[in-house]
């Protein structure tokens, strides 16, 4: 079985569920009620800090618990998720956040394999996403015991045991966003609705990256839900995000393709940075610029819409597959 959304008052009863050769998760991100009995599956949870509040959080991966998820341990929860004697290899938790919002705290008691994901609207600041694959786990907030990280609205914080993290997703929207990625991190989503976003490495360094499994920039806007119409040459940009001295794709898998798409009047600019196999799309007006990147894979590029821009001081290895 790959991926299971529930929402919408949505009610399932699984026994022995098992995910397959690439597995997604039960998804509890809407009024639902669920029940897995004696199944072996990874599980998202939307936490969301609109009334404020906290919440303690227990995600163990080693062997199988009975548990109830709901609003009693998971804030702004509008579903129930009940496991029986279920084991969860991998946690993924949606954290919906606000710039002015009540102060909401989660604390990650056991969550030795966790992949978070911040959303929200207007958001602005600059943010560090600690991550295992990036950077000195010592030198990070939530890598290691009794630590904290501020993030909107929301502080995340850890007692005895680190945290986790592998990667981050990253959800963004509202005409007023305005947010800074520093490295190190791992970020695996980003999707920009409105408004501006960057990573940003260090200098000198590929210390912040993207593995690209899904980047979108100017998507589900307020205009059509398809997303994919032009707008008039001269309106400014729906979304923009920089990618800089950072590195993007997949470098772990060769062969996986990263994926960037642009639409509407989004502007993606990738500069000073290193690329593995990436499919580059675009729709609407929408533009991809690519400057002093180091190619260490192939760019397949999808022009529906605007162009993609590769600028010539931009590096292939001698024995790449290069662009096409």
């Amino acid at each position: 079985c790959y991926g299971i959304t529930v929402g919408s008052k949505g009610r399932l009863r699984a026994t022995r569920l098992l995910g397959g050769e690439s597995p997604d998760s039960v998804i509890m991100n809407g009024p639902g009620d669920v029940v897995l009995r004696d199944s072996d599956y990874m599980i998202s949870l939307t936490a969301a800090a609109v009334a404020g509040g906290s919440g303690v959080f227990d995600f163990p991966i080693a062997a199988p618990i009975t548990r109830v998820y709901d609003r009693g341990n998971i804030p702004g929860a509008e579903y129930r998720l009940e496991l029986v004697n279920t084991r969860v290899p991998l946690w993924f938790l949606f954290l919906r956040v606000a710039q002015n919002g009540p102060e909401t705290e989660i604390v990650l008691r056991d969550c030795p394999r966790l992949i978070p994901s911040v959303m929200g609207r207007n958001l602005q600041g600059k943010w560090r996403l600690p991550c295992l694959r990036r950077g000195d786990p010592a030198s990070l907030p939530l890598l290691h015991p009794h630590s904290s990280l501020r993030l909107a609205n929301v502080t995340l914080r850890t007692l005895e045991r680190p945290a986790g993290i592998s990667t981050w997703g990253v959800y963004l929207n509202g005409p007023k966003t305005d947010i800074t990625l520093t490295g190190p991190t791992l970020i695996c989503e980003l999707m920009v609705t409105e408004g501006k976003a960057t990573l940003a490495g260090t200098p000198g360094t590929f210390d912040a990256a993207t593995t690209a499994t899904t980047v979108e920039v100017g998507a589900f806007g307020p205009a059509d839900p398809c997303h994919a119409e032009a707008v008039p040459g001269d309106a400014p940009p729906v979304a923009e995000l920089l990618i800089r001295n950072a590195e993007v794709g997949r470098f772990d898998r060769a062969g996986i393709l990263g994926q960037i798409g642009a639409y509407r009047n989004a502007r993606v600019r990738i500069e000073d940075a290193r690329t593995a196999d990436l499919r580059l799309i675009t729709h609407g007006n929408a533009t991809i610029e690519l400057r002093r990147v180091q190619l260490a894979g192939r760019i397949e590029r999808v022009e529906k819409g605007g162009a993609i821009r590769l600028e010539p001081d931009s590096a292939s290895p001698a024995t790449g597959p290069g662009l096409r």
